[in-house]
């Protein structure tokens, strides 16, 4: 197979959809505006490590977080969920939002 740009023969072991050259490429993309990448793979590891790190601390700071409010007993919630229910209270907007959210802390605690 041939480079559709510039003639040449392309490798032997390149996939067949391949129609240009390496070079005719690389050029075909600065001719579209695309620039080339600016970070080896040494910084995008560097950065990747980076975000995992601070990745772990926001989870740690989360459940922490959690920890500190204070979890309800699930029986509690049950019993909660069930006198607020909106079938008890005529379907009233504030007894919808009210078990929207209790439902919400039971499937939280349901998930650890």
């Amino acid at each position: 197979m041939w480079c559709v740009d510039c003639g040449d023969e392309l490798p032997a072991g390149d996939p067949y959809w391949k129609r240009r050259c390496l070079d005719c490429f690389k050029a075909s993309k600065r001719l579209q505006g695309i620039p080339p990448p600016s970070l080896t793979l040494q910084e995008l590891m560097a950065r990747y490590d980076a975000l995992s790190v601070r990745l772990r601390e926001t989870e740690e700071q989360l459940v922490l977080a959690r920890t500190e409010m204070g979890v309800i007993d699930p029986t509690m919630l049950k019993l909660m969920i069930s006198l607020c229910h909106p079938d008890k209270h005529n379907n009233s907007l504030q007894s919808n939002e009210v078990t929207r959210f209790l439902l919400r802390l039971w499937k939280e605690s349901a998930n650890g």
